[in-house]
Order: C-alpha cells, then sequence, then structure tokens
C-alpha cells in the first residue's frame, strides 16, 4: 500500500493575513463602486426629494396665507409621524 502524502488545507484566510494590504487592494475597487451607487443614490434621488417637499410645504404656505416662520421650525408639518 502507497501512503498518501497528507497536504495542508490551505486557507484563503491564511493568504489574507499573510498580505493584508494585498487583500485590501483587492476588495478596494468593489467597495469604491458599492459607496459611489449609495452616494450616487442619495445625491440624486433622496436629497433633491427631501428639498422638494421642503419647497412644496414653503410654497403651499405661502399661497394659503399661513405663517411661513412654521416651515423653519416644522420643516415637514404636513407630514403626520404618528
Amino acid at each position: 500500500m502507497k501512503k498518501h502524502k497528507e497536504q495542508k488545507n490551505v486557507h484563503s484566510s491564511d493568504a489574507h493575513e499573510k498580505t493584508p494590504l494585498l487583500s485590501v487592494m483587492l476588495l478596494f475597487p468593489f467597495t469604491l463602486v458599492f459607496i459611489m451607487t449609495l452616494f450616487s443614490l442619495i445625491i440624486e434621488i433622496i436629497l433633491p426629494a427631501v428639498i422638494s417637499f421642503w419647497l412644496a410645504g414653503w410654497i403651499y404656505t405661502v399661497l394659503v396665507g399661513q405663517p411661513w416662520i412654521r416651515n423653519i421650525y416644522e420643516p415637514f408639518w404636513f407630514m403626520r409621524t404618528g
């Protein structure tokens, strides 16, 4: 009978521990794309929507004749929160 040599099972975590800079450099493009997508969503969709709601509230109070100072202290007074 032949004896088989036992091979050491090499885990990827061993390689990552030995070369942390290389591991981080390999992860960087993926995290960069994720963060750029997230910021793009916030800047291009969420922030304009929030500002539009705020501005619509200002215009409404001017048209209806309510005191505009309310928009400063309660910018989203037209939304019920609870």
